[in-house]
């Protein structure tokens, strides 16, 4: 999803978050310290899911599963084929020690169109904490 940022962003880092290079925001670029500038931007565009979605990949990073997990929840209900917020909504859990929600998944993020190697990493450790290997 496509933005535009109606004030030049704080930081350079800031500008390659919320523009990713070609427009859009890049989950993978996001940090923990992009989380207030990321939280300004959402301010700025409610309900915006490519920042949302940034806003969460922030608080994964930082470990604030607490609003991570619910945050990423709504997401994947609103994008159920979005592979990588499976795989970030699987992981949070997974470090959440909620297992058995986390399998389910991601077994959807490993079956998904453009699925990461990482997704069938981390759904082969879920399985092995679940004890089903």
């Amino acid at each position: 999803m496509v933005f535009h940022m109606p004030a030049p962003p704080k930081s350079s880092k800031t500008a390659l978050v919320i523009h990713g290079g070609a427009g859009v925001i890049s989950r993978a670029a996001v940090s923990a310290e992009d989380e207030l500038e990321i939280r300004a931007a959402l301010e700025l565009e409610p309900g915006n899911p490519a920042i949302e979605s940034a806003l969460a990949a922030a608080l994964v990073r930082a470990h604030d599963l607490g609003e991570a997990i619910p945050l990423l929840e709504r997401l994947t209900r609103a994008q159920p084929d979005d592979g990588s917020l499976l795989l970030m909504y699987g992981d949070a859990l997974l470090q959440s020690q909620q297992v058995d929600r986390a399998i389910p998944i991601l077994e959807q993020a490993a079956k998904a169109e453009h699925a990461l190697p990482s997704a069938r990493a981390l759904l082969g450790r879920a399985y092995v904490q679940a004890g089903r290997y």
